[in-house]
């Protein structure tokens, strides 16, 4: 009876274990959905200011004031252009490392359903001996009650 009891207190362990990892890939998948779309409104933004760089390029008959005033303007661009991009590395790392976290979640989840399904395999054979003895005996005291009469109290 003690091993039954112990038994399905492995389970409720097990199964609590899945539960909060069950919640960590939940917490995981929105925190990748919102680094996806940051990478996505990142790649954008860099595009935009791809298309406006060279949008600056200098062409046809130009001063020197307005050639150094463009080749300043190109130098933020580029400038701002580098921090997207590092922005843009650092999100992918990010990505990388949420995916990673989904997927040994969901293998220690795995494991975890092995482990339940051995712990249940193993005392199947005993549950099923503790009802059929709880069924007998209800049995005998039913004919017991038949046979002599109700219990005196």
């Amino acid at each position: 009876m003690k091993a039954l009891h112990r038994g399905n207190e492995i389970k409720r362990i097990l199964d609590c274990k899945r539960d909060i990892l069950q919640l960590d890939i939940y917490n995981a998948d929105n925190r990748l959905s919102k680094i996806k779309s940051y990478l996505d409104e990142n790649k954008r933004s860099l595009d935009k200011l791809s298309c406006t760089i060279n949008e600056l390029n200098p062409t046809g008959l130009m001063t020197r004031s307005e050639i150094y005033q463009i080749i300043r303007k190109q130098g933020v661009l580029l400038t701002e252009r580098q921090h997207l991009i590092q922005k843009i590395c650092q999100l992918e790392q990010d990505k990388d490392l949420e995916m990673n976290t989904i997927s040994q979640c969901r293998i220690e989840i795995s494991s975890l359903e092995k482990k339940q399904h051995k712990i249940t395999q193993h005392f199947k054979p005993a549950w099923y001996k503790y009802v059929q003895n709880r069924i007998n005996n209800e049995d005998s005291e039913t004919q017991e009650i038949v046979t002599y009469g109700s219990k005196n109290i």
